[in-house]
């Protein structure tokens, strides 16, 4: 069965997509190293006791270390997706999108699992409940911005531009069939 990714022209319906996809990215590299440092301080901290958090997964069972690891590796690929999102260059915005979308497989597993491991997880509070669920879903909004941008770059090449007001005033045009648009010019 062969899944269809949606497509999207526009990020929140008033960005242009590139635009969209570079400010989500610079957000996600500031979220990733701001909680880098936090789990480094925890991590030098042996006396704390640390719940992971990771784009809506919760652990209370994985080492700080890992978490740790996680969040470089968010780093690095955050940078190819800038990288790749200013240049256009394909390659670097579909290393973002496996690894986007590998991570989010691996947080849900990871929501799964313990769950199933430890009962007391389901009674979650209200706010880690709503934290867990918008960080699942601005994860799977990014997935999507950056597979419409992957293959608006891959369709257009690298030197392509486009005119965002003719596609307003085109797109109006368009929508209001062949038919009344014969009508209108006789």
């Amino acid at each position: 069965m062969r899944f269809e990714w949606p497509s999207v022209t526009r990020c929140c319906c008033c960005l242009p997509l590139r635009i969209g996809v570079l400010v989500f990215g610079y957000l996600n590299l500031s979220f990733s190293l701001i909680l880098a440092g936090i789990y480094i301080m925890l991590i030098h901290d042996r006396k704390t006791h640390s719940v992971i958090l990771y784009h809506g997964a919760l652990s209370e069972n994985l080492p700080k270390e890992l978490s740790l690891c996680i969040y470089l590796l968010e780093i690095i690929f955050s940078v190819l997706l800038l990288y790749g999102a200013h240049r256009k260059i394909p390659v670097y915005i579909k290393s973002f999108f496996y690894f986007t979308i590998s991570t989010l497989a691996a947080a849900v597993l990871l929501a799964v699992v313990e769950v199933s491991i430890n009962r007391r997880a389901l009674y979650f509070s209200t706010e880690v409940l709503v934290v867990l669920f918008s960080g699942l879903c601005v994860q799977v909004y990014l997935s999507v911005l950056v597979y419409s941008l992957l293959a608006k770059t891959e369709r257009a090449g690298p030197h392509h531009y486009e005119n965002h007001l003719t596609q307003v005033v085109l797109g109006d045009f368009e929508t209001s069939g062949p038919e009344t648009a014969t009508d209108e010019l006789a």
